[in-house]
């Protein structure tokens, strides 16, 4: 195990985590492709200041199209279910939808300005989780 401990105070800061994509992280990348490109039976791994944000921006960019599948399909569950196709039910299908779309973006909003991150749990479990109560409400009142 080898430990790389920088000074990384405020006026570096950029340059750290410049450092770490740029020449930490590729190199052991490169090391770990040349070893799998051999057949060498060895894989460095390798933790940084970088890996869990990095990490939940690529998981949070795979599910982009899970949760609009979901809502996609959640919407047509609605529909078929309400109205059978008629006026009221297409527009509370999309209303309903609307609303729990809002409802997620005006939170995400308000939490950013109070300069509280997205985590997984928020970015993920959460628009789920509204979507449900949301569909169980329209179902509720149709």
């Amino acid at each position: 195990m080898t430990t790389y401990l920088l000074n990384n105070d405020q006026f570096i800061e950029s340059a750290v985590k410049e450092w770490e994509s740029q020449v930490y992280i590729n190199t052991i990348k490169k090391y770990n492709e040349y070893y799998k490109k051999h057949n060498v039976d060895l894989e460095i791994s390798f933790l940084s200041e970088r890996s869990i944000p990095d990490e939940l921006v690529n998981e949070t960019n795979q599910n982009v199209f899970i949760v609009l599948i979901s809502y996609l399909v959640m919407f047509f569950y609605i529909v078929i279910n309400l109205g059978n196709l008629t006026l009221f039910g297409v527009l509370l299908g999309i209303f309903g939808i609307v609303v729990v779309l809002m409802s997620l973006v005006s939170s995400i909003g308000l939490a950013g300005y109070f300069g509280i991150g997205l985590s997984m749990i928020s970015a993920e479990v959460v628009p789920f989780l509204v979507l449900a109560i949301g569909v169980d409400n329209m179902f509720l009142i149709g």
